[in-house]
């Protein structure tokens, strides 16, 4: 199942910040090896990249396991003649706990 939701802004000037504010919820009622994503995110008007910030529960590509973390994504999508090439990158996943207000500015032993 996926549920998404979305808002769009265009704006001629550079993004100087990308902000979000999210309280980590409880672990899910049970825990079946599922992945769960919360991010907000920037692209480019050509929608080629998204840079986000993402709060997940579950192992994913970037670590992770049976625990809320967070962890920065970036997604570049690139086509050479019929060949659409993705080029996914992550930062280091920090473990966060049920109830902290994110960003909480320190992450992994900073």
């Amino acid at each position: 199942m996926f549920f998404c939701d979305q808002t769009q802004y265009q704006n001629p000037k550079k993004v100087s910040l990308l902000y979000g504010e999210w309280a980590v919820p409880p672990a899910p009622p049970a825990n079946d090896g599922q992945i769960l994503y919360f991010w907000n995110g920037v692209e480019p008007d050509d929608n080629s990249a998204v840079l986000q910030p993402v709060l997940q529960w579950g192992s994913t590509p970037a670590g992770g396991g049976a625990y809320w973390a967070v962890a920065s994504w970036y997604f570049l999508l690139c086509l050479r003649g019929v060949t659409l090439f993705l080029t996914v990158l992550f930062s280091q996943v920090c473990e966060r706990h049920p109830g902290l207000l994110l960003p909480d500015y320190e992450c992994c032993g900073r």
